[in-house]
């Protein structure tokens, strides 16, 4: 028990150590963000790109049914039909 608290600790510790860290720089590239239908309706955050919009030349939200985890789920095809329309587009 008490390796899996320090163990805990260390990833807990790191975890902040990284985040004080970033720093992230803009890119020159346009970027398509995939967001669920469903944590968009409730996320409070207005900036409906959660930061990304300031770190690329261009961005498109594509919004999909469902939830976060929903889409990986066996059946579940909406976010392979949008990667597969961010492949077909020129």
């Amino acid at each position: 028990r008490q390796s899996s608290m320090a163990s805990l600790r260390r990833v807990i510790a790191s975890s902040f150590a990284a985040w004080r860290a970033y720093d992230p720089k803009p890119l020159d590239i346009d970027l398509t963000f995939v967001r669920s239908a469903e944590n968009l309706k409730q996320d409070p955050d207005p900036d409906r790109s959660l930061g990304w919009e300031g770190l690329v030349r261009s961005l498109r939200i594509k919004t999909i049914p469902g939830g976060h985890l929903e889409v990986f789920r066996a059946g579940s095809m909406d976010l392979a039909r949008a990667i597969e329309e961010m492949v077909d587009r020129p």
